[in-house]
């Protein structure tokens, strides 16, 4: 998949905000994704203002040459520029609670997966609180800590640290 047809599959896909990588055509699992973290990662490279560790100078350099020069780039080429979170997937008739306990690691998004382990889904942490937001009416327990404040519920440090 070159850029301009990834970035076009980006911008379509408002459901999920992500584009599944896979090996190749045929391949039904996801070695990987791109998204707009990505999207901005591949910009500031291009214009020379992505700061890559010693070891990826050469990689930076060739993709903002390729890109100067308007050549195709394939969204292989760039995943060393993309930082990258785990993959993880859960099957669909997985508990809920399991989902959240992963977004507490700090997961972002989950693959939702059929029996077969192909990808029927994303589950995103927005999505999820989206869900809880608009449905938390069905849910009393949840319904119960919207007004409360987040110091009641003590959530968040007590410490904070600032840098400008």
């Amino acid at each position: 998949m070159s850029r301009l047809t990834s970035l076009q599959a980006l911008v379509k896909n408002t459901t999920s905000n992500v584009v599944l990588i896979r090996e190749d055509p045929k391949s039904t699992k996801p070695i990987s994704t791109f998204d707009y973290n990505d999207l901005n990662a591949y910009v500031l490279v291009v214009v020379g203002l992505g700061h890559p560790p010693e070891e990826l100078v050469g990689v930076y350099d060739d993709i903002a040459k390729r890109a100067q020069a308007r050549d195709s780039i394939p969204l292989r080429d760039i995943q060393p520029i993309c930082r990258k979170e785990t993959l993880v997937t859960l099957q669909g008739d997985e508990n809920l609670a399991r989902a959240m306990e992963l977004f507490g690691s700090g997961i972002h998004r989950i693959l939702v997966t059929n029996f077969q382990g192909e990808v029927v889904g994303i589950l995103s942490q927005l999505k999820l609180m989206e869900f809880f937001w608009n449905e938390g009416i069905h849910f009393r327990v949840i319904d119960e800590l919207y007004p409360k404040l987040m110091k009641e519920l003590e959530i968040g440090s007590q410490q904070i640290i600032a840098v400008k």
